[in-house]
């Protein structure tokens, strides 16, 4: 109704793109609302938020995750934020960066006051969490079996459809990347 009678109220176009954004319909509606949004206010964190949500349901994940992380950082201490980028990240397989903004968002869910507490949420991204670190131990148990060692920080895993091979990345302090195919 409120964008019947003023058509470009920010707020009222980003909450509708949000809206359907969550519900993961009208995708492309969702985003024409969330950029007429960001058109007025370009550095709101919460319309980077959801700009980068919209790209995460839309499969665009390199996107995704440029707009929410600049969304936290404009707006830190929202454990949802910080949870939308850490999903960005895990599918652009960057867990060790994903892991650590799970991490974050727990922080920040555990400083809310208790109304603002959202159980539901703060279970759903303790099992992401549990879940990345288990890639993360897994790939460090078969490196170690393998008699590898991982030096530096782990950015990307990724393995083959039929798990015979995997692929590990890390970025060197040079911001050169080092990338190794093992196979299982």
């Amino acid at each position: 109704k409120v964008l019947g009678v003023v058509p470009d109220h920010t707020a009222a176009l980003n909450y509708l793109g949000y809206m359907l954004t969550d519900r993961n319909v009208r995708l492309n509606e969702a985003l024409g609302l969330i950029q007429k949004a960001m058109a007025k206010d370009p550095n709101n964190g919460a319309y980077l938020d959801s700009l980068g949500w919209v790209y995460y349901r839309m499969g665009r994940y390199a996107d995704a995750a440029r707009e929410i992380q600049r969304a936290v950082e404009l707006s830190p201490g929202d454990p949802t934020m910080y949870d939308h980028y850490a999903d960005a990240l895990i599918k652009e397989k960057r867990v060790a960066e994903a892991v650590a903004n799970w991490e974050e968002s727990l922080k920040h869910w555990n400083a809310s006051s208790p109304a603002e507490k959202d159980q539901s949420q703060i279970d759903t991204v303790r099992s992401k969490l549990d879940q990345a670190r288990k890639q993360i131990r897994s790939l460090e148990a078969l490196t170690a079996q393998k008699g590898l060692e991982i030096a530096g920080l782990m950015e990307a895993l990724a393995w083959s459809p039929d798990g015979s091979r995997f692929v590990m990345a890390g970025r060197q302090a040079q911001g050169t990347w080092n990338v190794a195919v093992f196979s299982a």
